[in-house]
């Protein structure tokens, strides 16, 4: 009966998870709705300068590489130019940070021109939720403005005030520790505000650390059982995740790792060779008695065909290593080849572990079924990894899920989030990450 019950749970976790991920589908749009750039355009004569304003998720107010434009050095003789005043240097693009406070953010626009002119931009790409004015003119009311030569600007936007948000939580990791407390967890979710408070079985959490979308925190000592997980903003806004946390008496187990083994075959001529690898949830990376299997005695008269796998004591024909983990996430296995003459080397693709990415020299083993090896000595490296990972930071979290809901749908090869490597990024994908979510 227990056991049903945590199997009960646990898939209530996935759903959880794989819901959380769809609605990130559907309001992908709100999460970045903040963002926006206005294009201005100056004109003098028969001169033109362009430049660019506006704001971002994760942009800063110094310079950033990934968003922000240098502005060109003024060609000598030129007769009008716009740039907006940086720290480091005089910008083309300049994109600031959305402040959580919703303050305003000012920029200064610097035109050089030898007459007046226009200033002109797009009525229509100002966002509804912003107030923004350059100089005196709310830029909303007009689409151009006239300058008289050089001139400095002052553009300032403000964020329109918004009720308060519900915090969201959808997930807690582990979900699981000591009745002595001290089990650092992670709040998944949505909508934290920095002060949050935590509260678990009633009792406060301590060492909290608050971003908009995750909080990790330290439990307090509890006795055993189920028991409610609590965010509060600042603003009073609260979350409860009902029985998010279950104390226990006993050390957790570990998460079971899944077991596979794959055949390969080489051929040339007349002869053909077979090894195998694979992982085993208690193997290691050294010699394993009960999994390994060593070459039989080297025969006396030369082989045409030989295959074996490194191994410190003895060369393997059979080689099963231990599993993925957080400090070892990519197993290798060499294989060493030696014939009197070229052939081929292959394996069922329809054999392939699901959820595992297998390379052999760098090629997906599941787009081909076979690889060409030469004549002499060879080695050939073949790599295992889980693909869950998608963010390769050692943990499967809500990071993941958000990449593979960012390009779900995407169809064709090495495509971020496309975890089962079928060429494409959907809800199989996102099943497998929320299955293994927070195992490593």
């Amino acid at each position: 009966m227990n056991s049903q019950k945590k199997l009960i749970k646990h898939k209530k976790c996935w759903l959880t998870l794989i819901m959380f991920s769809l609605m990130m589908l559907v309001s992908a749009a709100s999460l970045y709705a903040e963002s926006w750039t206005i294009d201005l355009t100056a004109e003098s004569g028969e001169n033109t300068a362009e430049v660019s304003f506006g704001v971002a998720e994760g942009a800063t107010d110094d310079y950033d590489i990934d968003l922000d434009v240098a502005s060109p050095p003024l060609s000598p003789g030129a007769s009008l130019s716009l740039s907006f005043s940086g720290e480091l240097t005089a910008l083309k693009t300049d994109i600031r940070g959305i402040p959580d406070s919703r303050q305003s953010i000012n920029w200064e626009l610097n035109i050089t021109a030898e007459a007046a002119g226009k200033l002109n931009w797009d009525v229509a790409t100002i966002p509804a939720d912003w107030s923004i004015s350059i100089g005196e003119m709310d830029m909303r009311t007009n689409g151009e403005m006239d300058f008289p030569g050089n001139s400095t600007l002052a553009i300032t936007a403000t964020a329109s005030s918004v009720a308060p948000t519900e915090p969201i939580i959808s997930a807690v990791t582990p979900n699981s520790g000591q009745t002595a407390g001290g089990t650092t967890i992670t709040i998944t979710g949505a909508d934290f505000q920095q002060g949050a408070t935590v509260m678990i079985g009633g009792k406060a959490a301590t060492d909290v650390t608050v971003t908009s979308t995750s909080i990790t925190a330290k439990t307090p000592a509890s006795g055993a059982g189920a028991v409610d997980v609590t965010v509060t903003n600042p603003d009073g806004q609260s979350a409860t995740l009902l029985e998010g946390f279950t104390y226990a008496s006993e050390e957790p187990q570990p998460a079971q790792k899944e077991s596979w083994l794959l055949d390969l075959t080489a051929k040339s001529g007349d002869s053909e060779v077979k090894v195998s690898f694979g992982v085993a949830p208690d193997a290691t990376d050294d010699y394993d008695i009960d999994y390994d299997v060593g070459l039989p005695p080297p025969s006396p008269d030369p082989v045409p065909l030989s295959l074996s796998f490194t191994n410190e004591l003895t060369p393997l024909e059979k080689d099963i290593r231990g599993p993925v983990t957080s400090s070892q996430k990519i197993i290798t296995w060499t294989l060493n080849i030696d014939s009197d003459a070229q052939g081929i080397l292959s394996w069922e693709t329809n054999k392939l572990p699901a959820g595992w990415r297998l390379t052999i020299e760098g090629l997906d083993m599941r787009m081909v079924g076979e690889k060409s090896f030469g004549q002499g000595k060879s080695t050939l490296t073949i790599t295992a990894a889980i693909p869950w990972d998608v963010d390769s930071d050692g943990k499967v979290d809500i990071s993941d899920l958000i990449l593979v809901a960012r390009n779900f749908g995407k169809q064709g090869e090495n495509i971020e989030g496309d975890v089962n490597g079928d060429g494409e990024v959907n809800i199989s994908d996102l099943v497998l990450v929320a299955k293994h979510y927070g195992i490593f």
